[in-house]
């Protein structure tokens, strides 16, 4: 069965392409630079007019769909085989807002594919995206649609 995206997906794409590309420069900019950090800082809106529902995880639809749009990206490795993306991502959110409509910013890390092999290989399966059901989020048609059209 093919699964469909999620429209709001599908609308953060080129957003997700842009901040994956300045993640990638600031990557290349810390190899030179230690000092730099290693991640760029995003804020995700949350609609005013849609109430605060926070998945399993702890997302909202907007902060989920951008997720999604982040890891839907061609240069995202994927834990398939016939993904040939060739960086590692890390998305570390920062606490959820408490009112609807307010932003929540969220942290952009990546790594080489090779190096984000050996980070999940020191997690524990829980926090592992492959072990931890929680923590993935599939499109429309899917058993584990989030949020229901």
């Amino acid at each position: 069965m093919v699964y469909l995206r999620d429209p709001l997906s599908v609308q953060y794409d080129p957003q997700a392409r842009l901040v994956i590309r300045l993640a990638i420069e600031q990557h290349t900019k810390r190899a030179k630079n230690q000092r730099l950090v290693p991640y760029v800082r995003v804020r995700v809106d949350n609609p005013i007019g849609e109430s605060l529902v926070r998945d399993e995880g702890g997302l909202s639809r907007a902060e989920r769909a951008f997720q999604r749009a982040l890891y839907h990206d061609q240069r995202i490795h994927k834990p398939r085989k016939n993904s040939p993306g060739e960086w590692s991502m890390k998305v570390d959110w920062d606490p959820a807002p408490p009112l609807p409509g307010l932003h929540r910013n969220v942290r952009i890390t990546l790594y080489r594919d090779t190096e984000g092999r050996r980070h999940v290989d020191r997690k524990r399966k829980r926090d592992r995206w492959t072990g931890n059901v929680t923590l993935q989020s599939g499109g429309i048609g899917s058993p584990k649609q989030r949020f229901p059209a």
